[in-house]
């Protein structure tokens, strides 16, 4: 009987509908998506295009894409809030003062993680998400 309910999960797990997305613009291989790049789209047997990658928690594309491919959605918590070398602003405020400041981030970062940036004197530091804004 165990055996007949692993078969009946394993094709209801098959039945679900996959997310697919296709992309907006292309990646190269090692990037991490922006929500962005990819906008939903329907398919049937799409292709794994993303792997984990566990240091940053990002989805990256296991190999080049090109604009208008349809692929397997990566999970929208692996999807990039920052794109490295994106241009940020840094700002920090205690009660009616606030300073801004011009940074460039150093690597991606999902939504909510902390961000690598460099400064326009070169210094590199990492500040919560919530205080840079692209």
């Amino acid at each position: 009987m165990a055996g007949g309910v692993l078969l009946v999960a394993a094709w209801l797990a098959s039945a679900q509908p996959t997310a697919c997305v296709e992309l907006a613009q292309p990646l190269a291989a090692g990037d991490a998506p922006l929500a962005a790049d990819l906008r939903p789209a329907s398919c049937t047997a799409p292709r794994a295009a993303f792997v984990y990658d566990p240091a940053t928690g990002l989805a990256r594309a296991r190999r080049d894409l090109v604009a208008g491919e349809v692929v397997r959605a990566p999970p929208s918590r692996m999807v990039a809030a920052v794109r490295k070398g994106q241009s940020l602003s840094l700002r920090a405020a205690v009660g009616p003062v606030a300073i801004e400041r011009k940074v460039v981030a150093e690597r991606a970062a999902a939504q909510g993680r902390p961000v690598w940036v460099r400064g326009e004197d070169g210094a590199v530091f990492m500040t919560s998400a919530a205080s840079v804004a692209p």
